[in-house]
């Protein structure tokens, strides 16, 4: 093994979220888009293998539509400082995969709640969930990822959230 003598790179990273929230109660979730943005690093240490470590603020969440059987429909919003720490290896130049933890904590979740109509109840109402949340969420995540001679990347990223974010018995994971 020999040393990568490749400057260590970094920079700012933006972009949207498809996420969703399963678990124990998984009958008609939906995903939400959000977004996410933040600081990455590049650290060298072969010629084909690096570590990413990034810092980045996302929101997250998902939906669950029990209209159909006189249910709400909710909307359940959550906003995260995520930090994933992800090995690199490039397959060719340019064109990489990438894997690793991801640790976040949670800063704030809201849950909108539309009622069905039946029953008479038609307003609208959010509440804080916070309180009934962890605030520590552990994921997994895979990606690939191609960089442009420019400086730009273009990324595809899975994360698994392997920990039980709900407080109660109740089994939710991020997705």
């Amino acid at each position: 093994m020999t040393g990568y003598a490749q400057e260590i790179s970094y920079g700012v990273k933006g972009g949207i979220n498809l996420s969703s929230i399963g678990g124990d109660f998984t009958d008609g979730n939906k995903q939400i888009f959000g977004f996410h943005g933040g600081f990455v690093a590049e650290i060298p240490l072969l010629e084909n293998f690096s570590i990413q470590p990034e810092i980045v603020y996302s929101m997250q969440g998902g939906k669950r539509d029990t209209r159909a059987t006189d249910g709400p429909l909710t909307e359940t919003t959550l906003e995260y400082i995520s930090i994933p720490v992800l090995a690199k290896y490039y397959l060719i130049e340019n064109l990489s995969l990438k894997a690793g933890p991801q640790v976040g904590f949670l800063l704030s979740a809201e849950r909108e709640i539309t009622p069905s109509g039946f029953g008479g109840t038609t307003e609208k109402r959010t509440e804080d969930i916070k309180d009934n949340l962890n605030t520590l969420d552990i994921a997994a995540a895979i990606g690939a990822e191609y960089k442009f001679d420019i400086g730009i990347f273009l990324q595809l990223r899975y994360a698994l959230g392997v920990s039980n974010i709900n407080k109660d018995s109740i089994t939710m994971r991020k997705n």
